[in-house]
């Protein structure tokens, strides 16, 4: 859809349906998700529809388009509910160098960060279409002359079950890499969370009892403008290419069975944060 240019006017109609129907009830909007992972995936790694490879030059036509089709959807909604606050949800990677002494990985991870986490937003900057910054955040890469790797700095049991390192201080450190970046903006975090479908999901406890404690310094200590968190997720969902076998719910659910929901150990945990309004240490 996104290869077409008329993308934004062809979406217009179903925006103002939308707003009609949900704008009594909602201030705050998403016009789009995550569109450095949908492009990506679709047109040069091949792993989601329209499942083709190597095809940059599409991806880069793909991304524009669906930058030009939120600028056409902020505005729409503007015209309609003048005091909304409309951003995208951004799906965001903390690049570090495999080694601060090697000249090329420090570029590199410089690089992949200004394409991937900046160059989004700032578009949306110079288009005056974005409100707030809405972070997905889950994991670091770490950036050598070999490439990139998510898996290769901890051993498998400090992995989530799809690979990602299970680094606590990512949160942090994407939040005041994006304050950084853009002082202006209050950031809200729409998803963060881990795979960990064990019985009992004990690394689902601590990544998210120590992620939330560096929340809680760039709060409470840096006072960064962090307006709010969504943990990714409630119940155990159909993720990506990898279907059902990547457990993110706080709600185990018994797919594709008899669908049955129980609480997570995580899920109680996470239940028992948030009636106490602090993260215990």
């Amino acid at each position: 859809a996104f290869e077409n240019s008329a993308s934004p006017q062809i979406i217009l109609p179903f925006v103002r349906r939308v707003l009609e129907k949900l704008g009594p009830y909602v201030n705050r909007w998403i016009t789009m998700n995550e569109i450095m992972v949908y492009a990506g995936n679709g047109y040069l790694m091949g792993e989601f529809p329209p499942a083709r490879k190597g095809e940059l030059g599409t991806m880069l036509k793909v991304v524009a388009n669906m930058l030009r089709t939120h600028e056409a959807m902020y505005h729409a909604i503007k015209q309609i509910q003048p005091t909304a606050r409309i951003s995208i949800a951004k799906n965001t990677i903390l690049y570090q160098p495999a080694s601060y002494l090697d000249l090329f990985s420090v570029v590199s991870a410089r690089v992949s960060d200004v394409y991937y986490n900046q160059m989004p937003i700032r578009v949306l900057q110079r288009q005056n279409s974005i409100d707030y910054l809405a972070l997905n955040t889950y994991f670091r890469m770490m950036v050598s002359a070999m490439g990139t790797s998510m898996g290769f700095v901890y051993p498998p049991e400090l992995q989530s079950d799809m690979g990602w390192d299970l680094e606590p201080q990512v949160l942090y450190q994407v939040v005041k890499q994006y304050h950084a970046y853009m002082e202006n903006l209050d950031i809200l975090i729409t998803e963060h969370g881990v795979a960990d479908g064990q019985r009992p999901d004990r690394r689902r406890v601590a990544f998210v009892r120590d992620s939330l404690l560096g929340l809680a310094l760039a709060l409470n200590h840096e006072n960064l403008p962090v307006v709010g968190y969504m943990h990714w997720s409630l119940l155990d969902n159909w993720e990506w290419s990898s279907g059902y076998d990547s457990k993110f719910g706080l709600y185990r659910v018994d797919l594709p069975d008899d669908q049955e929901r129980n609480l997570t150990e995580g899920g109680k945990f996470y239940k028992e944060l948030v009636a106490m309004r602090i993260v215990p240490i």
